[in-house]
C-alpha cells in the first residue's frame, strides 16, 4: 500500500519532480501546487521589499516591476512636492517679514528727513562733520553753508548725512534680498534641497539685518562723529 496523503511533509512535497506525483493523488498535488504558488508569492514580495534580488520579478512579470517602478516615481513626485511646498511657505513667510521690515525703514528714513535741516529754498541739509551736505551729497559753500550753520547751532540734533546714508543702505539691502527670493522662485532651478540651502541663506542674511538695526539707536540724531 502507498503512502497516505497527509504523511508527507511540505518540504518533500516541494521537491518531488512533477512527473513522480501520481495523478490519482489529487490532495497532494493541490497541497503541492499551492505551496509553490505561495513560496513564489513570498518571494517576490522580498525582492520587491528590496530584501532579494529581483530574479523572479524580471523572469515572471513584467507588470509587477513595472507596478513598483510607477509607486517608486509617484513617492518620488509626492515628496518632491511636499518639499517645494514648504519652501514656498517659507519663501512666502521670508517676504511678508522683509515687507514688514521695509515699512519700518521707510518710517525711519522720512524721520530722518524731517529732522534735517532746510534752507529757505526749501532744500533739506544734513550734518556731516563740520560741514553741511544736500540732498544729493554736495557740500554747502557761501551763502548756503553760511545759512546752514547758522540753523545748526539752534538744531544740534539735526539728521547727519551718514544717517541718511545708512538708511539708504538698509532699504536697499532689504529690496535686494527680496528680489533675490522673488527671482529664485521665478526660475524654479535646482532640486528642493539646493533651493532650501538658498533660502537658509536669505533667512539668515535678514536675521543679521534685522539685529543690526535693532542694535543701532532709533531715534539717535548727534552729529557724524
Amino acid at each position: 500500500m502507498g503512502q497516505d496523503d497527509g504523511d508527507i511533509p511540505e518540504d518533500k512535497l516541494l521537491e518531488m519532480p512533477e512527473q513522480t506525483v501520481p495523478g490519482h493523488l489529487s490532495h497532494i498535488w493541490s497541497v503541492r501546487s499551492g505551496l509553490l504558488h505561495q513560496q513564489e508569492t513570498d518571494e517576490i514580495n522580498r525582492e520587491l521589499a528590496g530584501d532579494a534580488a529581483p530574479h523572479l520579478i524580471f523572469a515572471s512579470s513584467s507588470v509587477v516591476e513595472k507596478r513598483r517602478i510607477e509607486e517608486k516615481r509617484r513617492r518620488e513626485q509626492l515628496e518632491f512636492e511636499r518639499a517645494m511646498l514648504e519652501i514656498s511657505e517659507r519663501q512666502d513667510r521670508l517676504l511678508r517679514e522683509i515687507e514688514q521690515e521695509q515699512v519700518q525703514l521707510s518710517k525711519r528714513h522720512k524721520e530722518i528727513e524731517d529732522n534735517a535741516l532746510r534752507l529757505h529754498d526749501g532744500r533739506r541739509v544734513y550734518v556731516d562733520g563740520d560741514r553741511f551736505r544736500d540732498d544729493q551729497g554736495t557740500f554747502l559753500t557761501g551763502t548756503d553753508e553760511a545759512e546752514a550753520a547758522r540753523q545748526h547751532e539752534y538744531r544740534p540734533d539735526a539728521s547727519t548725512w551718514a544717517q541718511k546714508q545708512e538708511i539708504e543702505r538698509r532699504e536697499k539691502d532689504a529690496q535686494d534680498l527680496k528680489d533675490k527670493i522673488e527671482q529664485d522662485r521665478a526660475s524654479g532651478q535646482g532640486t528642493p534641497q539646493e533651493s532650501a540651502q538658498r533660502l537658509d541663506g536669505y533667512e539668515k542674511e535678514f536675521a543679521d539685518k534685522v539685529q543690526e538695526r535693532a542694535a543701532q539707536p532709533v531715534t539717535d540724531y548727534g552729529s557724524a562723529d
